[in-house]
């Protein structure tokens, strides 16, 4: 008997041991949720006419009542003074916009005060007197593969609906998803569950702070979601407050994917960044003396990881503005 009970009581230990441990590993997800979704917003579309979706995309933008055309997407607050972030495809073609506030009963009317369809994303303006809760934006490159993240959005009605799962994949294409169109082929893998209504919800990490914008779902399989890069968001925001729309750079490079070799010496000083195959004579690069051979490893404020990557950084450099460029030389870092 008295074994028996030592036996329990052992047990009961480990059971309770383990329990602990898991509670100090597990992300704490409530307190990442109460942060979040007081700034996430529920996007209402009145269409001009109902969108085809491709067989295999689905845009994460609900219009089961595109008959009537009507659509629901999703949004989230990034200023004190009402600007929402959400995505191109949710607002592309709608005769009018309404935004509806966590927790709030009435919808408020929307502008579109700037758009980039190749990037699928737009930014929206409230006037309001409610106080606002606005998002920490995060840094979508220093996100990895493995990572937690949860989903925030409105999926098929349902308002600020929570869900967790980590990083699938980085540097996904439009093939990929697989995408109609042509854009920016730079996108965030999550296994996350999201669904029709989910466009335009941020995608967060353990600090909620967004590091993605979600935009797609792959149909062909299950738990195949993608997000726009967060660094994508920042890059083009101000052009988009100025202009109301991307005007992309041109710096005159090709280049191909960057793969890291072993020699004598060691291993290489660089672990990511594109090499530069051709400059095209006259070009922004030929004038600043990038050479063919170079791998370009920063533009601007931004390292370059790939391919996919380097040509969104390159495209969303100011216009006209002297940005600067790191690249490898010879094994030499240069400037």
């Amino acid at each position: 008997m008295r074994s028996s009970c030592r036996c329990l009581l052992f047990l009961s230990f480990i059971v309770g041991a383990q329990q602990g441990a898991f509670a100090r590993t597990c992300p704490d997800f409530a307190t990442i949720a109460a942060s979040v979704q007081p700034g996430v917003v529920s996007v209402l579309v009145e269409l001009e006419k109902p969108g085809d979706a491709d067989a295999g995309f689905v845009p994460l933008f609900s219009d089961d009542t595109a008959p009537f055309g009507r659509g629901l997407g999703s949004g989230f607050v990034v200023s004190d003074d009402g600007l929402i972030v959400t995505c191109h495809h949710v607002v592309a073609g709608a005769k009018g916009i309404k935004v509806r506030l966590w927790g709030g009963s009435r919808a408020i009317a929307a502008k579109i005060v700037g758009t980039a369809p190749e990037a699928d994303l737009a930014l929206l303006k409230i006037d309001t007197k409610r106080r606002l809760h606005p998002l920490r934006l995060g840094d979508s490159d220093a996100v990895e593969v493995g990572q937690w993240v949860v989903a925030v959005g409105n999926p098929l009605g349902m308002t600020s609906v929570v869900t967790k799962g980590i990083i699938s994949g980085l540097g996904r294409s439009l093939e990929d998803l697989p995408m109609p169109g042509k854009g920016y082929s730079d996108f965030i893998q999550t296994d996350a569950s999201i669904d029709l209504g989910n466009s335009g919800g941020p995608l967060v990490n353990l600090r909620a702070e967004v590091v993605g914008i979600n935009t797609a779902m792959n149909a062909s399989g299950r738990g195949i979601s993608f997000a726009v890069p967060v660094n994508l968001l920042k890059a083009l925001m101000p052009q988009l407050l100025k202009d109301g729309r991307h005007t992309r750079a041109f710096l005159g490079i090709r280049i191909e994917r960057y793969i890291p070799k072993e020699n004598s010496a060691g291993p290489s000083i660089a672990t990511a960044g594109v090499l530069i195959t051709k400059i095209i004579p006259g070009s922004p690069a030929h004038r600043a003396g990038l050479e063919a051979g170079d791998l370009l490893v920063r533009l601007g404020p931004f390292a370059v990881k790939s391919v996919a990557d380097a040509v969104w950084k390159v495209s969303t450099l100011p216009v006209g503005v002297k940005s600067p460029v790191e690249f490898l030389r010879g094994g030499r870092r240069q400037r």
